[in-house]
């Protein structure tokens, strides 16, 4: 995602914008949709849970859940740190495609 708007990180530095504070915008970006994707994964697997019949084989561990929902923040945020980078390092002019001939 991060890759596909450097063009747009590209401008916004040209326009003054410092790298620290688009890196925080990203960053939080990261973090509220790994939250609200975590939320809305965990809803659908307790109610599929609560649908499937008493008979069948399936046990939700509220530990579990809860290590394995932190456990993907986690690597969200350690992947992240990928985009970050770039966003730190991408050149206005050459996103902006002011450097080509």
């Amino acid at each position: 995602m991060t890759i596909q708007k450097l063009t747009q990180f590209g401008i916004l530095k040209a326009i003054g914008a410092k790298s620290k504070e688009l890196a925080k915008a990203v960053f939080l970006q990261i973090v509220i949709l790994s939250a609200v994707s975590v939320g809305l994964g965990i809803g659908a697997t307790l109610l599929i849970g609560n649908l499937l019949p008493e008979g069948m084989p399936f046990h939700l561990d509220a530990e579990l859940i809860g290590l394995l929902a932190a456990l993907f923040i986690v690597v969200a945020v350690l992947g992240s740190l990928l985009s970050l980078v770039k966003v730190m390092k991408v050149d206005p002019l050459e996103a902006i495609g002011g450097g080509a001939e």
